[in-house]
C-alpha cells in the first residue's frame, strides 16, 4: 500500500477525481488537495503560501506526490514540496498538448519546471516522444482512461432517451480555433448532409465566429460524468475530433467515456489508435469485429455514418467489442498500476 497525495483540480469532478478514487480501490491511503480552486479563490501568488499550509497540516508522510497538470503551481512551492518530502517521489501527470498557445515541447521556459520532477507522465505518447527528443529522460507516456463508477451505462427512461439522444452527437466546446481547426468544419459538413445531430459542449469567444448552421445544432450544455454517458448511449454515432491526428496518441480521453458506456466511437485517423483498438484501415470495410470506426476524409465520414445508420446489427457489436476492451484494460486503476510499477522499476 502506498501513501498517494494528489494535487490538482476536483471542484469539476472529474479527472482529479477519478484518479482519487482509483487509488483508494487499489488500496492505497490518499489524500488531495483543490490546487485550481485555491488559486481561483486567491490568486496564483497568494494561493501558494495557503497550499503549503495545508500540505503541513497532512495527517500522513506521502510516498508518492502526485500533480495533474500543476500550472497552477510556481516552480518555487513545487521546490519547497521536494524539500518538505525528501523521500517522496515527485511526479506530474499532464494532459495536455499546449501551455497556453504553445506545444509543450516548443515552451522552453517550462523545461527548468519539467526537470523537477522524479516522473513526468504525458497522458499523449505523441507528446511524451517530443519532449525526449528533447533530451528528457525523465518523460513516460501513461494514457488516459475510463472510470467506469461515472462512465457505465445508465438507466434512461423514455423522456431521458429522447433528450439525450440522436443519430449523430459530438462533445466538446466549440470555438478554440487555435486548437480545434478542423472540428467545425467537420461537423458543418455532417449537418449540410441532413444527419440528425446534436452538438453538446459550451461556445467559446464570440459566437459570429461559428457558422449558423452549425449555431443552429449546439446546445451550449457541457455534459460529463453520468450525462456524458447518457448522451453517448442513447446516441447511434458518436464523433472522436482530435485536434492533431497526426500527433501519435494524441486521442482524446473522450474516447474512453464514450466507449465505457457502450456508445459506438467514430473518430479521425489519430496516429497510434490502432495499437490501442481494433480500427478498419483505410480503404477497409468497416467489420463487426472492429472496436473503433475511423474515418479518414469529410467524404469518407458521411459514408461512414451512412453505413452505420443502415447496419444496425455491426453498429452495435463494434459499439460492445469497444466497451469491453475499454473496461478490461483501459479504466483508472491499469493506469495507477502503471505508474507505480514503473516507479518501483
Amino acid at each position: 500500500m502506498k501513501k498517494i497525495l494528489v494535487l490538482g483540480q476536483m471542484s469539476d469532478l472529474q479527472t482529479g477525481m477519478y484518479i482519487v478514487e482509483s487509488a483508494e480501490e487499489l488500496g492505497h491511503k490518499v489524500d488531495f488537495l483543490d490546487t485550481r480552486a485555491i488559486c481561483k479563490e486567491h490568486g496564483t501568488h497568494n494561493s501558494q503560501k495557503i497550499i503549503l499550509h495545508k500540505i503541513n497540516e497532512l495527517e500522513f508522510t506521502p510516498d508518492i506526490i502526485i500533480i495533474l497538470k500543476g500550472l497552477e503551481l510556481l516552480p518555487e512551492t513545487i521546490k519547497t514540496i521536494k524539500a518538505l518530502f525528501k523521500n517522496a517521489v515527485l511526479v506530474n501527470w499532464y494532459f495536455d498538448i499546449y501551455i497556453g498557445d504553445k506545444k509543450i515541447w516548443n515552451n522552453e521556459e517550462y523545461f527548468d519546471t519539467i526537470k523537477l520532477f522524479d516522473y513526468y507522465f504525458c497522458s499523449l505518447s505523441g507528446v511524451a516522444s517530443k519532449l525526449k527528443d528533447k533530451g528528457f529522460e525523465n518523460v513516460y507516456c501513461l494514457r488516459e482512461a475510463c472510470f467506469p463508477p461515472s462512465h457505465n451505462e445508465q438507466y434512461m427512461n423514455f423522456y431521458q432517451k429522447k433528450k439525450y439522444g440522436s443519430d449523430v452527437s459530438f462533445i466538446g466546446n466549440i470555438g478554440f480555433h487555435h486548437i480545434h481547426k478542423n472540428r467545425i468544419s467537420i461537423l458543418s459538413k455532417v449537418i449540410k448532409e441532413g444527419f440528425d445531430i446534436k452538438i453538446w459542449g459550451n461556445l467559446i469567444g464570440e459566437p459570429k465566429r461559428i457558422p449558423l448552421e452549425v449555431r443552429r445544432h449546439m446546445l451550449e450544455i457541457p455534459v460529463i460524468n453520468e450525462y456524458h454517458s447518457m448522451v453517448c448511449q442513447s446516441s447511434l454515432i458518436n464523433l472522436g475530433i482530435d485536434a492533431i491526428s497526426e500527433l501519435e496518441g494524441s486521442m482524446s480521453a473522450r474516447i474512453y467515456r464514450v466507449m465505457c458506456s457502450g456508445g459506438l466511437y467514430l473518430s479521425t485517423p489519430t496516429l497510434g489508435l490502432d495499437k490501442l483498438f481494433k480500427i478498419n484501415e483505410k480503404g477497409d470495410k468497416i467489420s463487426a469485429d472492429q472496436e473503433v470506426v475511423v474515418f479518414y476524409d469529410n467524404d469518407d465520414l458521411i459514408k461512414k455514418i451512412d453505413f452505420l445508420l443502415e447496419h444496425d446489427d455491426i453498429r452495435e457489436s463494434i459499439a460492445k467489442n469497444g466497451r469491453e476492451k475499454v473496461v478490461s484494460e483501459h479504466k483508472f486503476t491499469d493506469r495507477i498500476k502503471k505508474m507505480i510499477e514503473v516507479i518501483e522499476k
